[in-house]
């Protein structure tokens, strides 16, 4: 089986907001829609430490993230949605980009993220690839 990615079904790009898209150390057994905005983001929040990262919680738990500008990486995310195959799982799917952004918001579970996270290192480690194929 092969995944196709129909750039040519790709939806309009919207203005981002500064948390559009947030990755965090967490498994959500959920797939929908969901209020993040009134649940989650409008509670992020400056650190008064001093040290420039943000502040938030996530059912109770401390969380301490940054905004990573993937562009200055030379990356973008991308969210995608699958087609349906019509027959079999053995069968091809296309997907489409359903939304695109050049930030992304990283926490950690009480420690301030840095270039020695895995995540991070795991975006350091793309931009090394593509240097080599370059």
């Amino acid at each position: 089986m092969t995944t196709k990615i129909d750039p040519e079904k790709e939806t309009a790009r919207e203005a981002e907001s500064e948390h559009e898209l947030q990755f965090i150390p967490a498994s959500i057994d959920f797939n929908g829609s969901e209020k993040i905005n009134d649940f989650f983001t409008k509670f992020i929040r400056k650190a008064e430490d001093g040290k420039g990262h943000l502040e938030a919680t996530f059912q109770g738990r401390p969380l301490d993230g940054e905004v990573i500008d993937l562009k200055s990486k030379g990356l973008e995310a991308v969210v995608l949605q699958s087609g349906v195959a019509m027959n079999n799982a053995a069968e091809d799917k296309s997907v489409r980009v359903i939304k695109r952004t050049e930030k992304l918001t990283y926490w950690n579970y009480d420690r301030i993220p840095s270039e020695q996270d895995r995540f991070q290192q795991a975006l350091n480690y793309v931009q090394l690839a593509k240097a080599f194929h370059d």
